[in-house]
């Protein structure tokens, strides 16, 4: 199994991962030379021993016993996870933000995609935390982000804003076959009249948002709550990937009911002997 873990900035990205790691397993997955200050913590764990809250729990669990790998490129990645494809992988490190890169790897059928994300003001408080602890330690010091700042981050990661925050250089749109993979909509249709051009996609996590499997709500004050919150979903479960025989032939049902024209009742309804349909409506 490999996990992909996608989400805002301090939504508790690396936490997950290292819930993964020390707690089922799961081997870490790194790409050379990709990193992110916020979500990558590198610090001890003894210059941490006095800190409090999420922000510092995410960092103490960095040094516990895990293995971990580090690949050239995603290209790598997807060649070794596919030849060991029985043993299981977590990874942070591949951009939730373009679709095409996450298709690569969830056409896979040992591959899920699970996004988390936080409220905006808690993530910002956890970004304090984490530099201020980083200042405390007297080592890669850097300045807190302002609200403002932050929020436009966060505007430009998950809404694909027009320009980047730090480098004010414009974002590189999309390309055409992952335009069409996160809205199929826009794609052109021989014979159809076109209305209107389909708007420039850019790269955002709402454009990714249909390749999701699985998402969590990290609204918990400690590592601990969202360790117990990881555990009553049991979110490495073998149905994540592929769906028991009942559910797959609910999801029939419900999608026929989708057919009905009754003004009153959509129903839908599925015959099934020995797992083969026999007929539906």
């Amino acid at each position: 199994m490999l996990m992909i873990i996608t989400g805002t900035r301090c939504a508790g990205k690396s936490t997950i991962e290292n819930y993964l790691a020390l707690r089922k397993g799961f081997t870490v997955l790194h790409l050379a030379s990709q990193s992110d200050p916020f979500d990558n913590p590198t610090i001890k764990q003894n210059d941490i021993s006095d800190a409090s809250g999420q922000a510092a729990d995410a960092l103490a669990d960095v040094p516990g016993e895990h293995r971990s790998l580090t690949m050239q490129d995603r290209v790598t990645m997807l060649d070794y996870v596919t030849r060991n494809w029985q043993t299981d992988f977590v990874t942070t490190e591949l951009d939730g933000t373009q679709p095409e890169i996450l298709a690569e790897f969830i056409r896979r059928p040992f591959c899920a995609v699970l996004h988390v994300d936080a409220p905006l003001l808690l993530r910002w408080q956890r970004a304090q935390e984490k530099v201020q602890i980083r200042g405390n330690d007297g080592t890669n010091a850097q300045v807190p982000p302002s609200l403002e700042s932050f929020v436009l981050s966060h505007d430009s990661l998950v809404f694909g804003s027009e320009w980047e925050v730090d480098d004010e250089k414009p974002r590189p749109p999309i390309s055409g076959a992952a335009r069409a993979l996160a809205h199929p909509s826009l794609s052109a249709t021989p014979g159809a009249s076109r209305a209107f051009d389909p708007p420039t996609l850019r790269p955002s996590l709402i454009a990714s948002a249909h390749l999701v499997n699985l998402r969590i709500s990290n609204r918990f004050p400690t590592k601990q709550a969202l360790y117990d919150h990881l555990d009553a979903l049991d979110i490495i479960r073998p149905d994540r990937l592929r769906p028991t025989w009942d559910d797959y032939f609910m999801t029939l049902a419900e999608l026929a009911a989708r057919r009905s024209n009754c003004m009153k009742r959509r129903v839908g309804a599925i015959l099934v002997r020995g797992h083969h349909i026999v007929a539906t409506g």
